[in-house]
């Protein structure tokens, strides 16, 4: 039985790092405060614990979190992980020491606390990493095809597996700026890198033409009298709207010229 603790967990904010912290909280039976990473703007008020990383301890947790509360758990918690929801990292822990006491139906029990607030970000994960499969606009650079994305959770690794299988043969990057983090796919080979800043190169004549060409045609196909803004917001959120070729340019015109007019006190891409 673990017991609440004025004390707060500091990870390197890595899944293993989290793992390991979630060992920790097992091994010294306590459930702390407050569970953030260091990249984190977060400021705890209590002593600060310094959860070190540890591949043998994860790899465990990772293990007992798969065999002993089933697969739907196992995807609950690496999801819930990849969410934007406020706190994961203790809400996921909170959850564990429930689920380890009662086995794999904790996951079901959705009038929980910790159960819906994951059950509710997995499912906003999910469905943001299902429309950029369809929303995501490659520009051809240097024979590359390359893009830049702003979701509100870490979808990569997510989607990864769809875009591998649909491009095998090219050469591709993925970049969330969101998070800084990105897929790369050169000569057959993947690799996700972190920590990275990348900006998309100006078009030259070649992908100007493209997107000319794609603009053109989604402006040729609409049709006139069943333009309808609401409903196409609703099927195309509008903050995706900046990394699609057919709406980009347009968006950010509309934007900069809202905020020379004072609608706006930033732009809304900064």
């Amino acid at each position: 039985m673990s017991f609440q603790t004025n004390l707060s967990y500091c990870y390197d904010g890595t899944y293993y790092g989290f793992l390991s912290g979630v060992f920790e909280s097992f091994r010294a039976k306590e459930l702390p405060s407050d569970f953030f990473s260091e990249d984190s703007e977060q400021v705890s008020l209590y002593p600060v614990k310094w959860i070190q990383t540890d591949p043998a301890k994860s790899a465990r947790v990772d293990k007992a979190v798969k065999e002993k509360l089933g697969d739907y758990c196992y995807e609950l918690v690496r999801l819930g992980f990849l969410s934007c929801l406020p706190n994961r990292e203790r809400t996921i822990l909170c959850f564990l020491h429930r689920a380890f006491r009662e086995g794999p139906k904790a996951a079901n029990e959705i009038s929980d606390e910790y159960v819906y607030r994951m059950t509710k970000a997995v499912r906003h994960l999910s469905n943001e990493a299902h429309l950029l499969k369809g929303f995501i606009r490659f520009s051809d650079i240097d024979g590359a095809l390359c893009t830049v994305i702003t979701p509100k959770n870490r979808v990569i690794p997510v989607i990864a597996n769809h875009f591998l299988e649909r491009y095998p043969r090219e050469n591709f990057l993925i970049y969330d700026q969101t998070h800084k983090e990105a897929l790369v796919y050169s000569d057959r080979t993947a690799s996700f890198l972190k920590d990275v800043d990348y900006r998309l190169p100006g078009s030259d004549e070649k992908e100007g033409l493209y997107r000319a060409l794609w603009q053109n045609y989604y402006d040729t196909i609409a049709v006139e009298g069943r333009y309808n803004p609401r409903c196409r917001m609703t099927h195309m959120p509008k903050r995706y709207w900046e990394n699609m070729t057919e709406l980009g340019d347009r968006f950010r015109k509309e934007e900069q010229k809202k905020l020379k007019e004072g609608l706006l006190p930033f732009a809304l891409n900064e």
